[in-house]
């Protein structure tokens, strides 16, 4: 359901596995990645091992007035704030 909504607004996919050693619920890269494609073969999608690799990624491709939107668990969340505040981002906040 998250993805039918979120397709129409995301141009870029960067899907991550999570830290098995953390939660063990999520699904993993792959398995995100079928589910986009079953959406539609036409998504831009990268996936990723984990959600430092996956935001590292979205923020490299990013142009000015881009947004990058980091959602999903709230492992996914902490995991990616956890990124932020190693390479000293404000962002983290």
């Amino acid at each position: 359901a998250v993805i039918v909504a979120m397709a129409p607004v995301i141009d870029c996919w960067y899907v991550a596995s999570l830290d098995a050693s953390v939660c063990d619920r999520g699904a993993s890269a792959e398995a995100i990645v079928a589910c986009l494609q079953a959406v539609s073969d036409s998504l831009t999608v990268s996936s990723f091992d984990d959600v430092a690799g996956a935001t590292a990624a979205a923020l490299e491709n990013a142009c000015a007035g881009d947004r990058v939107v980091i959602f999903g668990s709230f492992f996914t969340v902490a995991a990616a704030k956890t990124f932020f505040e190693d390479v000293g981002c404000c962002a983290a906040n």
